[in-house]
């Protein structure tokens, strides 16, 4: 069931289908309860479930019309992606496509904002690769060995099928342990970055120890 919301007239009609719903699965459910048997069968009680999940979600809906940024201008809200994407700060952004059904539009369709990303975790990388629709990719990948686990080589490989549209890549990699990891990421690198204009890798160590040299890599 899709749902627009536009003049007066289309209000109207939604709020009727709304209360028809409500109204029929209220009856539904009063008439199947007689002397404390229930005569309805589970799979009536499903869909009344299915209803009345749907039915709240169209009321969400229309309470979110009356937030504040849905009286914002179309024109106005389209320039947000702009200042956002000229700024150097951690962008959240799949948190802001969860602000509303209009930021989540201006938001996914603007690639270039997800063209940036820091591989973090596995689901936040593919959904910003999904979403930057091979654009030239800039990607920061950040090693450590703090905690015994590091997700980020698993995001990493939601990468390497896309390195050839890697335009920028650094790695910074914090103690020893986390240089052994550069091999085994470089090695899928060779003759397969035609985009790549800009590579900084970085290692801080606490150890008398060295950074694998770059032949070693």
């Amino acid at each position: 069931m899709s749902v627009s919301y536009g003049d007066g007239e289309a209000h109207a009609r939604q709020n009727a289908s709304v209360s028809r719903l409500l109204c029929a699965a209220k009856h539904q459910l009063l008439g199947a309860g007689f002397g404390g048997r229930i005569t309805i069968t589970l799979d009536e009680v499903d869909a009344l479930e299915h209803d009345a999940l749907e039915v709240l979600s169209m009321i969400r809906s229309a309470k979110n019309t009356f937030a504040l940024v849905n009286k914002v201008s179309s024109d106005v809200l389209t320039l947000i992606p702009d200042y956002w994407e000229d700024s150097d700060r951690d962008q959240n952004l799949i948190g802001l496509t969860h602000v509303c059904r209009g930021w989540r539009e201006i938001f996914t369709t603007r690639s270039s904002l997800w063209a940036r990303l820091d591989c973090m975790n596995v689901d936040k990388t593919r959904t910003y690769i999904e979403r930057s629709r091979s654009l030239p990719l800039t990607v920061r990948i950040h090693l450590s060995d703090i905690g015994g686990q590091n997700p980020v080589e698993e995001a990493f490989f939601q990468v390497v099928p896309h390195i050839g549209w890697l335009k920028t890549l650094s790695v910074t990699s914090f103690f020893m342990e986390d240089s052994r990891f550069l091999p085994a990421f470089f090695k899928h690198f060779y003759s397969r970055l035609p985009l790549l204009d800009k590579l900084t890798i970085q290692n801080f160590t606490l150890s008398n120890e060295y950074p694998p040299l770059p032949g070693e890599l």
